[in-house]
């Protein structure tokens, strides 16, 4: 017998949970210690101009066993020294794709898709993918890498062939930041840019050793650590709230005169007559057409990481710094 359609089943106070449900996986995900992340994190997202998608080609081979993602080339020249840009958790943004571009000038660029799809620029969608696409988490059968780590090796050796005889750097963002240390087993990667590293991100709270780590497993540290002749430019804006101080200490220890600090003074981007400076985190790719001084100091380390890039045995940080 057919049921009367202006019949309506009775309410049941679980009826409206599958509405409700994603954002109550998000939380659960990514527990109390990143929903404090989220609130410290700055809120002034500004309307981005979209990369031209037509302008993007896949340029290398990267189906594999661990991983399987486009790898967009910007600007190739192979006579130009290579560079592999790693977005941040918000996805491949419009602004990502831009600074790309900009470095496109003195680099070959190679730029991942980690996830989502070019021009993308949500932070929920890039925390529900990276807490459910499986890619991110340690694997003991890797050595406690995850599987986007040992993609990304697979992704720095297509490089390398590329450009053989010559030199990678890479520049990790954010999410992305400590990853450049974990590429450090190939030996052509010989600088590596840590912008504002972030990870990892406890489920409930941060312990002392979360407040310290990497974010990346023991074995391809000592791999890091191990690399005499790489040297570590590290940035960070000093108020971020995000991206914990204590990394840069451990960078120190680690890496000691090898250890570039490129952090970002609160003095260079607080305007005096403000009472509190507004939030900040992303320093090369979020930041940079911010009106004022946060603007500018973004520009400013956006100008000695290319120095760094171009020449990183010889590269000298400003006095400032």
């Amino acid at each position: 017998m057919r049921k009367n359609p202006t019949h309506h089943q009775p309410y049941h106070p679980f009826n409206g949970f599958k509405y409700f449900a994603p954002f109550i996986l998000v939380i659960a995900l990514t527990g109390c210690a990143a929903l404090n992340q989220i609130m410290c994190a700055p809120h002034n997202k500004s309307i981005e101009k979209p990369f031209p998608e037509g302008e993007l080609k896949e340029c290398i081979a990267t189906n594999t066993y661990w991983a399987s993602h486009p790898v967009f080339c910007i600007g190739i020249d192979r006579t130009k020294p290579p560079v592999i840009l790693l977005h941040e958790l918000p996805g491949l943004s419009p602004k990502t794709l831009h600074y790309a571009q900009t470095l496109s000038e003195d680099f070959s660029v190679y730029v991942p898709l980690l996830y989502g799809s070019p021009n993308q620029s949500s932070a929920l969608k890039g925390a529900f993918a990276f807490h459910l696409n499986g890619e991110w988490s340690a694997r003991p059968e890797l050595d406690n890498n995850p599987r986007i780590v040992k993609w990304l090796q697979h992704v720095t050796t297509q490089v390398q062939h590329n450009h053989p005889g010559q030199t990678i750097g890479v520049i990790g963002n954010c999410m992305t930041g400590a990853i450049p240390l974990a590429l450090l087993d190939n030996p052509a990667v010989t600088a590596a840019v840590l912008a504002q590293p972030t990870l990892p991100l406890p489920f409930l709270y941060y312990s002392h050793e979360d407040t310290y780590s990497l974010g990346i497993s023991e074995h391809a540290l000592k791999i890091a650590i191990a690399r005499a002749d790489v040297r570590i430019y590290f940035v960070r804006f000093e108020t971020d709230c995000v991206s914990k101080p204590e990394k840069k200490t451990t960078l120190t220890v680690h890496f000691g005169s090898r250890f570039i600090d490129g952090e970002i003074h609160s003095s260079e981007y607080t305007d005096p007559q403000q009472s509190q400076c507004r939030k900040v985190h992303s320093t090369l790719i979020a930041e940079w057409c911010t009106p004022g001084l946060i603007g500018k100091a973004s520009r400013d380390r956006r100008e000695e990481v290319r120095k760094f890039l171009l020449n990183p045995i010889r590269y000298t940080p400003p006095p400032h710094m």
